[in-house]
Formats: C-alpha cells, structure tokens, sequence
C-alpha cells in the first residue's frame, strides 16, 4: 500500500498535477496527528500509573486506620471492663 502511494505521489510529481507545497502540507499535518496521539497516549499512561499510585498507597492506609480504630475501642472497653471489675472487688 505504502509503495502504492508512493508510486502514485511520484507520478503526480512528475505530472506536476500536485504542489509540492500540498504535499509537504499534508505530510506535516499527518505527522502533526500523530505526534498529538502518541501524546495522548502518553498522558492516558502517566494517568493510569497515578491512579495505580494513589490505590496502592490509599488501601494500606484504610486498613490501618481501621485497624487503629479498632484497636483503641477496644482497649477503651478493656479499660471500662477492668475498672468495672476493680470497683466490685473492693
């Protein structure tokens, strides 16, 4: 297909039928779109790796503070259950 397209702008090139001017145009256009779309693509990459960032330190995080939150009722009642306990036995 390349070698198709090739052999058509080279004809028409020697034709003259197409502007030299045109042609380059087109060329920097196309290679315009698809700087723009490996850019993209490179944003939606550095996006992704982000959120994977932000997940894998966010959920140690909640398990922790769940964790801690536990643990201080916990002791908050073992606390209450052992002055409970103190004040019976005197």
């Amino acid at each position: 297909m390349a070698d198709d397209q090739y052999a058509r702008g080279e004809q028409q090139f020697r034709g003259r039928t197409k502007s030299i001017k045109v042609e380059l145009e087109g060329l920097r256009t196309r290679g315009q779109r698809a700087n723009a779309t490996l850019v993209d693509a490179q944003n939606g990459l550095l996006d992704a790796r982000n959120e994977l960032l932000n997940a894998n330190s966010y959920i140690p995080t909640a398990f922790r503070n769940d964790y801690r939150d536990k643990l201080s009722k916990t002791e908050v009642e073992v606390s209450s259950m052992s002055e409970m306990y103190t004040t019976e036995a005197k």
